[in-house]
């Protein structure tokens, strides 16, 4: 197995050049320009770790000029789509493209034209067949398909900055990191999932590759998938993993990290990822305490975005509708089951996560089976009904089961912020909201009191 990637002297002298020459680069330049065809904005929006700046786009033509960041890295961001950029200062960057076919259009013109390319043509994640391996039963299986995927990648790098003229330095440099920074996180990833399949504790000894890495070098920010990487650790860090509360984790980042700059990123991602995947309860004491911590405009300015999203999900809100298919293809509204607490699980046969939980499900409807004033629905995210109902059939599933169509794509899907599952959502007898991110079936200790007391019939579940 190939080791982490340790910086060495090369990158280590590019900082320092940077750090020397700070006087000079006050007065140096950052210039990216361009021409849109089929944009209907009249703003785009250029990002990279540090933030984000915008500017207008006039007659198909935009321009970005501004004093030089400690970054080179940036994405051009249209609409969903993303296009990467490499740009050094006084090295003015040109990227033209047809917002209707962004992918397949993008044409650079420039110093740093090269290497913007391999980025839009190499650079990108592919989180699918990522998952596709992490997901792997055997360590040997999954040990030769990634050694594989990251050869390959730099076998790719490689080639092509031994064409004349070659990738700059700084960018080989950090490109190469890149692609350790992703390994070392689908590595992470490997190990904890198999321990959660497995229910095992993770093994220490499996994660020495950890140990060639500086998380705590805040250079190693302004390597795009270095963030990734981050997020990992924190996980790894974290005592229960994915099922870790937000405070173990805070506490994680406050063991494992010492950098402030690097401690202010992590932070920031475990509240923005709480606020977009597991919802806003119990994050607004970490939201204060990160608002006295950081000075960083974009991310306050983000979670203030994504905490106010949540406003129409939060206790006490009505229920947004929830339309659904039953098993023989019947429609099925929430509003059928007013005047009863409902408790609803998203999943799909894919998620493992969900199916851990389904064994618990089965035993909450086994506890509250004789309780006419509760409702348990499992709604299937499954893109393919035949896929959903194989899998009830092999598994004899019982109690009401249902299947959303359109999955992530239905317009209840996006008023209740599903973006990742799974997901369950706890409404009382008058169609209110008690949790948009309620305990999970497994989380007894927790759910059945909030259950309990909604039915005002402590006791008599047992």
């Amino acid at each position: 197995m190939k080791k982490i990637f340790l910086l060495g002297n090369a990158f280590l002298c590019c900082y320092l050049i940077v750090s020397c020459t700070s006087a000079s680069k006050e007065a140096s330049v950052i210039q990216i320009s361009g021409e849109i065809a089929h944009y209907d904005q009249t703003e785009i929006i250029l990002e990279s770790v540090l933030g984000q700046h915008k500017t207008t786009v006039e007659d198909t033509h935009f321009i970005f000029e501004f004093p030089s960041e400690d970054v080179h890295f940036y994405k051009l961001k249209v609409g969903h789509k993303e296009i990467p950029v490499f740009v050094l200062p006084e090295k003015p960057l040109r990227v033209s493209f047809d917002a209707e076919d962004v992918s397949s259009s993008v044409q650079f013109e420039g110093k740093t034209a090269k290497e913007s390319q391999y980025l839009l043509n190499h650079g990108k994640v592919d989180d699918h067949a990522m998952g596709r391996r992490v997901t792997l039963d055997h360590r040997v299986d999954y040990y030769t398909a990634h050694k594989a995927h990251y050869d390959d990648k730099k076998r790719i790098l490689d080639s092509l900055h031994s064409i004349s003229p070659k990738f700059d330095s700084r960018f080989y440099d950090m490109a190469n990191a890149n692609i350790d920074f992703v390994s070392a996180e689908e590595r992470i990833y490997f190990h904890i999932n198999q321990s959660q399949n497995q229910d095992t504790e993770l093994v220490e000894e499996d994660f020495t590759f950890l140990d060639s890495i500086d998380f705590n070098r805040p250079e190693h920010l302004h390597i795009p998938n270095f963030k990734r990487l981050l997020s990992a650790y924190v996980s790894y860090k974290a005592p229960k993993q994915w099922m870790s509360s937000i405070d173990e984790v805070f506490e994680a980042i406050a063991l494992n990290l010492t950098d402030t700059q690097t401690k202010e990123l992590a932070y920031f991602m475990e509240i923005d990822g709480a606020i977009n995947y597991k919802g806003i309860e119990g994050v607004a004491e970490k939201l204060a305490f990160f608002k006295a911590y950081s000075t960083n405009a974009y991310y306050l300015n983000t979670l203030d975005k994504g905490f106010q999203k949540w406003a129409h999900l939060l206790p006490g809100e009505k229920a947004p509708p929830i339309e659904v298919q039953n098993t023989k293809g019947e429609k099925t509204t929430l509003s059928d089951y007013y005047g009863k607490v409902v408790y609803v699980d998203l999943w799909a046969t894919w998620c493992g996560p969900c199916k851990k939980e389904l064994p618990h499900l089965a035993n909450l409807k086994e506890t509250y089976k004789n309780n006419p004033k509760i409702e348990i629905l499992a709604i299937s995210m499954d893109n393919n009904r035949a896929d959903w109902t194989l899998f009830l059939e092999e598994n004899k599933l019982q109690g009401k089961q249902f299947w959303n169509k359109e999955a992530f794509s239905s317009e209840w899907s996006k008023k209740y912020l599903v973006n990742s599952i799974p997901r369950f959502i706890l409404i009382d007898s008058d169609g209110s909201i008690v949790s948009a991110t309620a305990p999970r079936p497994s989380q007894t200790d927790k759910l059945i009191p909030m259950i309990d007391e909604l039915l005002d019939n402590r006791g008599t579940s047992i």
